[in-house]
């Protein structure tokens, strides 16, 4: 959660993932929402994956970060098999295991919807 600055709402933090129309790219959009819920974004990260799940949000001073770990799902896989867990790919170990997960920082009171 995050309290408005010149409001005093305490708005929800949280996101949605959007698959893109190039193959092989998702966006996921963070956005703040109130008690009217009404999402604001309050920006967007291009993936070249569909994450299998976000980490973590974490909300402080005015600024939002959002940690994924380089595990992907494959939604083909997904309904083939009927199981989510079972169509995850990790890349951990992909790489030489050199893989890293992403951190992607946002203003959450600014007007600025891009990536820090």
């Amino acid at each position: 959660v995050h309290v408005d600055a010149s409001t005093g709402e305490t708005l929800l933090v949280n996101y949605v993932g959007v698959p893109e129309p190039v193959r092989g790219t998702y966006k996921v959009v963070l956005y703040k929402m109130g008690a009217d819920l009404v999402r604001i974004p309050i920006g967007t990260a291009t993936l070249p994956f569909e994450p299998y799940s976000i980490h973590a949000i974490a909300v402080a001073d005015g600024k939002a970060a959002m940690i994924l770990g380089p595990v992907e799902l494959d939604f083909l896989k997904t309904g083939i098999e009927l199981c989510v867990s079972c169509a995850s790919h990790s890349e951990l170990m992909a790489d030489g295991g050199n893989a890293t997960g992403k951190i992607f920082v946002f203003d959450v009171e600014g007007d600025d919807l891009g990536v820090h």
